[in-house]
């Protein structure tokens, strides 16, 4: 039960940050002033107005809180935890195994591979598709024989086609109509009423995650020199000479972010911008990214750090856990002093760590190409030990179940053929 999102693609690759983008994107809310923060060795729930951790518990995983639940992970398995420090779930879900994923069509819903799923909106209450849902009205756009544009609302029952009397179709939603009436742009809703005038040079198309849902609060329209911001009722909220490259998601304060010179700020609905630099923001702009740390941006015009990149990070401990499907196991760990193994049914060795191989892991060792690793998984049923690798960092424990190094480049082959070498 977790959650995935497209904020990768804004900052770098999803392998190069070991939490999951989509998810932290999806549920950080601007408004809110509980947020999950990296401190001393692990995440912990500060209330940004008050400075205040919430609960005593670090956690090695955190999400934003989404309504009054947050995902978390502690002692190597994943949970939800509720805005009074409580753990919701009974089941045990393993780290190694079900990493949290998001379904970008029900945002609400929550997965951890196939073992649990988990329901925002309803805790205690079963989940039912909802046949009003699943048999929705589509919309698709046509061009008549006089060039006009129109579209058409088919449901199971019918299809209703509108007049053909748009120059173009910018964007088109259940809500909403962004299109070009004799040559200007303007905002109408599904039947015609004016939401925006069609008066303007350019407008920004809409932030659609599907065709029925628009995910801003604002549109954007330019008259000559001049930007025109617009809620979603029609008022004018802001004419700024300052035009945003993307509009904001959930937030009634800030407009969207602006762009200049390869660095991102923000534009807020009192006509100021933010006092920071962004190297990238998230398309919803409610997460940024700078010098290799995320930022969740704030309502009140702060951002707060969330957590390092750990791109360059190096690992203080790397242990490697050995199941056989015939009941033996072996555990070795691995510091910079010290190498024990233990092994099935109780024995434990402990030697000095070789320094020459030590350095050897270190120096092959890259964060992102690890990450990069697949993982073929519990499939030792049938192809013999299973084998989970544990990088730890700055107190964090990243895992890999039976990792494919032969995947991986050089280095990472390299670092996995000292590995082998420290543990006999």
């Amino acid at each position: 039960m977790f959650f995935l999102l497209n904020i990768s693609q804004i900052f770098f690759a999803q392998d190069c940050f070991p939490f999951n983008l989509d998810i932290l994107q999806q549920y950080s809310k601007t408004s809110d002033t509980v947020r999950p923060v990296f401190l001393k060795g692990g995440f912990h729930f500060i209330n940004i107005k008050t400075g205040k951790d919430l609960f005593p518990v670090v956690f090695e995983e955190a999400y934003p809180f989404y309504k009054d639940v947050a995902i978390v992970k502690y002692n190597n398995e994943y949970n939800l935890v509720s805005r009074n420090g409580e753990f919701i779930l009974i089941e045990k879900i393993p780290d190694f195994a079900y990493k949290p994923t998001l379904n970008n069509d029900q945002p609400f819903l929550v997965y951890f591979g196939n073992a649990f799923t988990h329901i925002y909106d309803s805790l205690a209450n079963p989940w039912e598709v909802s046949r009003e849902i699943a048999n929705r009205s589509s919309y698709t756009t046509y061009k008549s024989e006089n060039n006009k544009y129109g579209f058409s609302c088919s449901d199971r029952f019918k299809t209703l086609q509108s007049s053909p009397k748009y120059d173009t179709i910018i964007s088109l939603t259940e809500n909403y109509v962004l299109a070009k009436i004799n040559n200007k742009f303007g905002l109408e809703d599904t039947v015609s009423r004016v939401i925006v005038d069609f008066d303007y040079d350019e407008a920004l198309p809409l932030n659609t995650e599907n065709i029925f849902n628009v995910s801003q609060r604002f549109f954007a329209f330019r008259k000559k020199q001049l930007w025109y911001y617009f809620d979603r009722s029609g008022k004018l909220l802001l004419k700024s000479k300052t035009k945003v490259d993307r509009i904001s998601k959930d937030s009634d304060k800030i407009i969207g972010s602006v762009k200049k010179n390869d660095k991102f700020s923000l534009l807020y609905t009192d006509g100021t911008a933010g006092d920071f630099e962004m190297d990238s923001i998230s398309k919803n702009v409610n997460i940024g990214f700078k010098a290799n740390e995320f930022y969740f941006i704030n309502d009140d015009k702060s951002v707060t750090k969330y957590s390092p990149g750990f791109t360059q990070a190096k690992f203080s401990k790397i242990t490697k856990t050995v199941t056989s499907p015939y009941g033996g196991w072996s555990v070795v760990e691995i510091t910079e002093k010290v190498t024990t193994i233990r092994s099935s049914p109780n024995n434990i060795i402990k030697k000095d760590t070789d320094p020459t191989v030590w350095k050897s892991l270190n120096d092959n060792f890259d964060f992102c190409e690890y990450m990069k690793l697949e993982e073929a998984g519990n499939r030792h049923v049938v192809d013999g030990n299973n084998i989970i690798v544990r990088i730890y960092i700055d107190g964090i424990s990243f895992p890999k179940q039976n990792p494919h190094y032969y995947q991986g480049v050089k280095k990472i082959n390299d670092f996995n053929a000292a590995l082998n070498k420290l543990e006999f």
